[in-house]
Parts: structure tokens; sequence; C-alpha cells
């Protein structure tokens, strides 16, 4: 099976557990797909190292209760991977409801990465910035609401820029996840919605750059952000 119907399985699932009002396809069917590709000897996969682990990652985060089993070895190499993988690793962590001390340190290590990133907006740092909001959004019990308000913001101030705004993938879910993290910003929002209606092809889809064809990933993240900013 490819990487890529994995990758986007998750993603499937990992939308739906952010937005079950979503009643789009089929989640148990998903979820067995994802059980059954998950290899056999995961934890030995995990210990070697990104490259080998990153397909487990990706299968963790759309099946976090049936994966479970991985966070001993998730937490082992938790301080000694960059801050990007930190925080895909800490997403899987706090979606398995584990807390610990090294997950604390980690996640100030993403808090500090991100306040980098503030430095250099492009589309890698706007994209890297939505994702670490979904793993401040589940990091329930620890201070993470100023970083979270900051990275907001610093998103609607930079996603209409020159290398940004023809991504409609980055746009669809930057509004998603300021939405789930609270943040409102109006004409932020109007913009937005604009923009993927103009590019909603005529089978429903959405592609990931204006003049593309439609995607299953950048749809299902456009249908995502007009569910929760309420578009009828």
């Amino acid at each position: 099976m490819s990487k890529n119907s994995i990758k986007a399985t998750s993603e499937f699932l990992l939308v739906h557990r952010f937005c079950p009002q979503i009643q789009v396809g089929d989640t148990e069917k998903a979820r067995t797909f994802l059980v059954d590709n998950l290899p056999y000897f995961a934890e030995h996969e995990v210990r070697r190292g990104f490259k080998s682990m990153e397909r487990i990652w990706q299968i963790a985060v759309g099946i976090p209760e049936d994966t479970i089993f991985l966070s001993k070895e998730f937490l082992d190499i938790l301080l000694h991977v960059p801050p990007s993988v930190k925080s895909a690793l800490l997403m899987v962590l706090f979606l398995q409801n584990m807390r610990t001390t090294p997950m604390k340190e980690a996640l100030n290590d993403v808090i500090d990465n991100q306040k980098v990133l503030f430095e250099t907006p492009s589309l890698d740092t706007l994209y890297e910035t939505t994702h670490n909001l979904m793993t401040f959004h589940l990091a329930h019990g620890y201070d993470v609401d100023d970083i979270t308000r900051e990275s907001c913001e610093w998103l609607s101030q930079h996603i209409f820029g020159e290398n940004c705004i023809n991504c409609i993938d980055l746009l669809a879910e930057t509004l998603s996840v300021t939405f789930m993290c609270g943040y409102r910003n109006e004409v932020m929002s109007c913009k937005t919605l604009s923009i993927l209606l103009q590019n909603q092809h005529a089978d429903g889809g959405f592609p990931i750059f204006a003049g593309g064809t439609s995607e299953f990933h950048s749809s299902l993240v456009c249908l995502w952000a007009l569910t929760v900013s309420g578009y009828e």
C-alpha cells in the first residue's frame, strides 16, 4: 500500500476527530485500514530513526487508541529529535492522553522554535505553525495560551502574502486551526472563505494550489474549514 494512501487516511481520521460534524466517509473502515497497515515490528521501526518511524507516526496520529503500545518508544526518542518532529510526536502522545515531564520539556522546545518561526514568514513556516497549533490545542493543562494566540495572530498577518495566498490547502488549514483554537478575525475569515469558494471545482473538490486539480487532502481540509466557520 502506498505511503500516500496511509497519510491521506490518517489525515482523514484526524480531521474527523477535530471536526466530528463532518459526515463524509467511513471512519471505521479507515481505522481498520490503518490497523492492518501497522508493521508487525512497529516498536523496532520507531527506534530505527525518523525515516523508519515516519510511517508509524502517520498511522498512530490517525489511530492513537490502537497504537498506545508505542507511547514508550515515542517518549524514548522525544527529546532527541528536531522541534517539528517533537511537535508531531507530542500530537500523538496528547491524543493518547499521556502526560510526562519529558513531554513538558519537549513542548517548551516546540514553543521556543515557534518563536523562531515567527522571524521568517514563508510557506513552510506557516504550514509548520498550523501543525504546531494542532499540538498546542491538544496540550490541555499546559501553559500554551499565549503562544497559541501569538501564532494565530501571526498567521492572520502573513497568510495572504504573495508566496502563500495561492496555496488553497494552507488557507483552509489556517482558517480551520485558528477557529479550532478560538481565534476570530473577521477580515481574515471572510477573505479566506471567498478565496476557497472561488477555487472550488465543478466536482466539489479543491486544489492544493490555485489552478490545480482537485486533491483529496485539500478538499477534506477545505470542508473542515467551511464546517468550523459555520458556512452554509
